[in-house]
């Protein structure tokens, strides 16, 4: 089936994931001051109800429903849309491995066969991260071709920046990730810095099945959380997209944790953007759990489960903390200690290198309208 659009964002939206529901909320925020909604299409990964119930006036057409979509400008709308990981390269057995797969279950073909294709006068990518890509992977040329195609790219970090530079790409500019100007997604007054004491903490946790480094994390934090709260301070668990979390999830209610999870048909960012606000302090493996903390005035610890985590503790250097692989307990509990001792001086410094990424985000938006103001109109 044919459609045509003026605009067609593309991401991976509709499975229930915070960061990237906040990012299409951010994207759709700034395309919609220049189109309506009935000039924009939505590419989704799984048919679901809830995106439809926001945006009742936006068509959102799941990614392997078969359509050919064309028209004026695709969108990469934000987060992290190119990388491969090694057993995305498979050696000839693991892909005879793969195609036996679809001889036993013949939907997965047929799906695989039925991806949406695109045919568009214009490309541009916006906030978008860029890696790990394995060398020579069948993820690294997709992605090399799709930002080649691209007019005009915004990224949100170096690496990002100079890989588009080695490809001959000049048309980059690199912002902060739009997550960082909470005007963008959620409705509520710029909060002024915290005070009081720390005594929330709230631990963003997430499956990682890529690396056995990165995937080491989780019982080293439950370690430390042990140690945490026997100095009485209270935490919870959270889960960013728990139907991408089953097995974390699953090792938490054995364990009887008071779970909080985004759950896009039962919540709305903003009731659940509250109950994030409440903790004081976020231990996040999810790189969204920083950004969007510090857009809350929320201290954070990043979980370097993978590269793009320290890219963003890069351009937060005073008010966030790192902790890297071998995951120490000890390293990490006494880095949240050490944190409640100065803690006054960690709100102010959130605050002001938050406010300094939240303004190159909106720069960066006013470039994205300005762009589709010439090619719309």
């Amino acid at each position: 089936m044919l459609v045509r659009t003026s605009v067609l964002v593309v991401g991976a939206y509709g499975v229930g994931n915070l960061g990237d529901d906040a990012l299409l909320v951010s994207v759709l925020k700034v395309i919609r001051q220049v189109v309506g909604d009935n000039e924009i299409c939505v590419l989704i990964l799984r048919p679901g109800p809830y995106l439809g119930q926001w945006y009742p006036d936006i068509r959102f057409i799941p990614l392997q429903s078969g359509h050919r979509i064309c028209g004026k400008v695709l969108i990469y709308g934000g987060g992290t849309q190119f990388y491969s990981f090694r057993d995305s390269t498979p050696t000839k057995a693991g892909r005879i491995l793969r195609a036996s797969r679809y001889l036993v279950h013949p939907l997965k073909l047929w799906r695989r066969l039925h991806n949406c294709t695109f045919d568009f006068e214009h490309a541009i990518g916006v906030s978008i991260g860029i890696g790990p890509l394995v060398p020579g992977s069948f993820g690294q040329k997709q992605a090399d071709r799709k930002l080649k195609s691209c007019d005009w790219i915004s990224v949100r970090d170096t690496v990002s920046t100079q890989y588009c530079r080695n490809l001959g790409i000049d048309n980059v500019q690199q912002y902060s990730d739009l997550c960082f100007a909470r005007r963008l997604w959620d409705e509520a007054p710029t909060r002024e810095p915290r005070t009081g004491k720390m005594r929330r903490v709230g631990v963003v946790v997430r499956d990682w099945p890529h690396t056995r480094v990165g995937q080491s994390y989780f019982g080293k934090v439950k370690e430390a959380v042990r140690k945490l709260r026997r100095e009485e301070i209270e935490i919870r668990y959270i889960s960013f997209a728990p139907q991408a979390d089953p097995q974390t999830l699953s090792d938490l209610n054995s364990s009887a944790e008071n779970i909080l999870q985004w759950d896009p048909s039962q919540q709305t960012l903003r009731t659940f953007i509250e109950e994030l606000a409440s903790f004081d302090l976020l231990i996040s493996a999810r790189a969204h759990g920083v950004i969007m903390g510090t857009a809350l005035g929320n201290p954070s610890i990043a979980i370097e489960v993978e590269p793009k985590l320290r890219l963003i503790c890069d351009k937060l250097t005073s008010g966030t903390r790192i902790w890297s692989p071998p995951f120490d307990p000890d390293e990490l509990a006494e880095t949240v200690m050490s944190m409640r001792d100065n803690w006054q001086e960690h709100c102010y410094c959130v605050f002001s290198e938050g406010a300094v990424c939240a303004s190159e985000a909106i720069t960066s938006t006013e470039a994205l309208k300005t762009y589709l103001k010439q090619v719309l109109h």
